[in-house]
């Protein structure tokens, strides 16, 4: 495939684990391509870990390909590719991805009087493969659709109406790839408006209606062995009848949505499966509501249900369960005229609706009542029907988003998807195997977010000290047991801190100094201690990088107060890179050579810096004490 560039110019002891604080809200993720001059609806797969499969297709001003992007956790959108260009239009495609993580885009377009459905795959870590086409006849229609599922053995389950005559087909990929024969589901004319959602069981569901005859709402159930059951008919009565719409809750539960009669009195109306699989008889939900159109239905594994639709008095949908919705209300939309509604089940179960007034995007949540709705995204002059996918801890929300909108395009469009963000970052900490007092320790965190970014890594150490970052270094004075914590918040306010005890020890009874002169005797009594000299201080004015030089570095140490008397060392950790003998006057100025140790250079040589500690001992009497310490970066040899 090739890329779109030609076309889109001591001791420590973990005693605690994490403890989310979660506080939901709205992120918008970057953009995974330049414009098109047009982009129609997208296809979208969404995983539990922030992984996204992406496809649209559009206009370039010459050529109408279809574009497939995948978002990689933690790392962005990787470069969108072409996986064809084609010379007249192509629908929206359908976008599955099996539990291995193989990906599957289907789509269906008619190109000189000839009508085809076409399939692409991409392994799991590989290049997308070429298309190939899994059926093809006569172009009589040009607004047939793809619709795609995975069922619980990583089958990737097609549907689609063809072109002529206008029958419902399906077809299924196993985990190994390839693809079986083409099956006939639905026979008539099959209005190409699909529902299709793999079951508990094992199985598939399909739903559907009729355009010719009783206009008729009819489902299809397929078993886990992959074989399907023939169509039943959920409707007794002749009406004209569109827009099917499938969700599936927990168990055998189910619902289906239409639209149901002509464009001036058309209503909403539903049916519903219960526990048993017995379908309940079909009623009208939009209450009063006439001319409705873009009907929409979802639920989840707790059995609530949600149907949506647009009508002349605005937007409606009724929400409660699959056995029993609620009456129709009057969802906000920021004072916008929608025309396209998308019902999903934000964290927690609150019920929520993505709409688009083809100006902006835009969302209404449900509190007992419908809320005002507010706008998401950047303010452009485009935004297409949005998709909505729901994933543990957040509901995505996808639609193209440009300059303006065109027979049902968007110009100057992009991919732009919207997260409801209720998931805590995760957080995890490296304990220091070693804590000495008086020796700095190093604390590190990793902190990632599936779908925000993080912020930065804020420490409590314990001794009244706090510190921020990934990775801090801090010097206990005294041993004991620490209560270290962190914490990480991401760009919603969801927050996570987690902690363990670390266990400082005393320092090691310290060996004579090679080549230090001996301590000195005491003092003979007489002056008081006011008139005693003042204590040896240092100071390290070198630069904050140390260059290595025949296996050395070179370390600049001012004395002042009293002579300065001790040993210069050179720290990563709780690991000594190499360290030198100090001895200089009072006012004095001299320069240290540390030794490296061999172990220091050949870390050295498999890196481009390391990451030091210079601390500085001076010894009064019989005692050392810790009289200055400087992060360094130590470079290797030249």
């Amino acid at each position: 495939m090739r890329p779109l560039r030609h076309l889109l110019a001591g001791l420590a002891v973990v005693v605690a684990t994490a403890t989310p604080a979660a506080a939901a809200g709205w992120t918008d993720l970057p953009a995974p391509a330049d414009p098109l001059s047009q982009m129609g609806t997208p296809g979208l797969a969404a995983s539990a870990d922030g992984r996204l499969t992406a496809a649209w297709s559009g206009y370039t001003g010459s050529a109408f390909p279809v574009v497939a992007a995948v978002r990689e956790p933690g790392t962005g959108w990787g470069e969108p590719q072409e996986l064809i260009s084609a010379p007249s239009m192509v629908n929206p495609p359908a976008v599955a991805v099996d539990p291995s993580g193989r990906a599957i885009v289907a789509w269906t377009r008619c190109a000189s009087s000839l009508w085809r459905v076409e399939v692409a795959e991409r392994p799991p870590d590989g290049p997308w493969g070429s298309p190939v086409t899994l059926a093809s006849g006569p172009c009589l229609r040009t607004d047939t659709r793809a619709f795609a599922t995975v069922d619980a053995a990583g089958r990737v389950v097609l549907a689609w109406t063809s072109s002529d005559p206008f029958h419902l087909w399906t077809a299924a990929s196993p985990p190994e790839g390839g693809w079986t024969t083409p099956e006939r589901l639905g026979a008539g004319a099959v209005d190409p408006s699909v529902g299709l959602a793999a079951t508990d069981d094992g199985g598939v569901l399909a739903a559907w209606n009729l355009e010719s005859g009783t206009g008729a709402v009819q489902v299809a159930a397929r078993d886990a062995q992959g074989t399907w059951g023939a169509p039943a008919t959920l409707t007794s009565t002749t009406a004209s009848r569109s827009e099917a719409a499938l969700a599936l809750a927990g168990g055998d539960r189910a619902i289906v949505a239409w639209r149901e009669g002509g464009w001036s009195d058309a209503r909403a109306w539903a049916v519903a499966r219960d526990e048993d699989g017995t379908w309940g008889t079909p009623a009208a939900v939009s209450g009063a509501a006439t001319g409705v159109y873009g009907v929409s239905a979802a639920a989840d594994a707790e059995g609530r249900a949600t149907v949506a639709w647009v009508s002349g008095a605005g937007p409606g949908a009724a929400t409660g369960t699959t056995q029993a919705l609620g009456p129709a209300g009057a969802p906000g939309t920021d004072g916008r005229t929608v025309w396209s509604l998308a019902p999903a089940f934000a964290p927690g179960g609150a019920p929520l609706l993505a709409w688009s007034d083809g100006v902006r995007a835009g969302v209404t949540a449900h509190d007992g009542t419908w809320g005002p709705g507010a706008t998401l995204g950047p303010a452009q002059a485009g935004a297409g029907t949005p998709v909505v996918r729901d994933v543990p801890g957040a509901t995505l929300v996808a639609r193209a988003q440009g300059g303006g909108t065109s027979f049902g395009h968007v110009t100057q469009a992009v991919l732009r998807v919207s997260v409801l963000d209720a998931r805590a970052p995760r957080l995890s900490l490296a304990p220091p195997a070693r804590a000495v007092a008086g020796e700095p320790v190093t604390l590190a965190a990793e902190a990632a977010d599936d779908w925000s970014a993080v912020g930065e890594v804020t420490w409590t150490l314990g001794d009244g000290a706090t510190a921020a970052g990934t990775s801090v270094d801090h010097l206990y004075a005294s041993p004991g047991t620490y209560p270290v914590t962190a914490r990480v918040e991401d760009a919603v306010g969801n927050a996570s801190t987690t902690g363990f005890d670390l266990v400082v020890v005393a320092p090691p009874r310290q060996p004579a100094v090679p080549g230090a002169p001996a301590a000195p005797e005491a003092p003979p009594a007489g002056p008081s201690p006011r008139s005693r000299p003042p204590a040896a201080s240092v100071r390290l004015p070198g630069p904050a990088t140390l260059r290595a030089a025949a296996g050395a570095v070179t370390v600049p140490v001012a004395c002042a107060g009293a002579r300065c008397t001790g040993r210069v060392e050179l720290l990563s950790g709780a690991r000594s890179l190499g360290a030198g003998a100090l001895d200089a006057a009072a006012g004095r100025r001299t320069a240290v050579a540390l030794r490296l140790r061999p172990a220091a250079l050949r870390r050295l040589a498999g890196a481009a810096r390391v990451r030091a500690v210079v601390v500085v001992r001076l010894r009064d009497g019989a005692a050392w004490r810790v009289a200055a310490r400087r992060p360094v970066v130590l470079l290797p040899p030249r």
